[in-house]
């Protein structure tokens, strides 16, 4: 875990924009976005929900996400 808090450190660090470190960022973004969308139709599927309530079940994700924030905010702060 220290890896990565040290590789995101870096790609933040250091003087001016450098072209490197945002191409790299914006691989992590959509490779973080990927994985979100992925798991969440692994979730439709396990959860039995058809292609149609797709869009439904992304909303539904993210309502639970925000309980789950709102009633923990110690945790995710840290």
């Amino acid at each position: 875990m220290g890896e990565i808090n040290t590789d995101l450190i870096e790609m933040f660090k250091g003087p001016g924009p450098n072209p490197i470190k945002e191409v790299q960022r914006e691989h992590h973004i959509s490779t973080l976005l990927q994985n979100i969308k992925g798991s969440t139709i692994i979730l439709a599927a396990l959860e039995g929900i058809e292609i149609d309530d797709l869009q439904w079940l992304f909303g539904d994700t993210v309502d639970h996400l925000e309980r789950e924030l709102q009633a923990n905010p110690k945790h995710t702060a840290k």
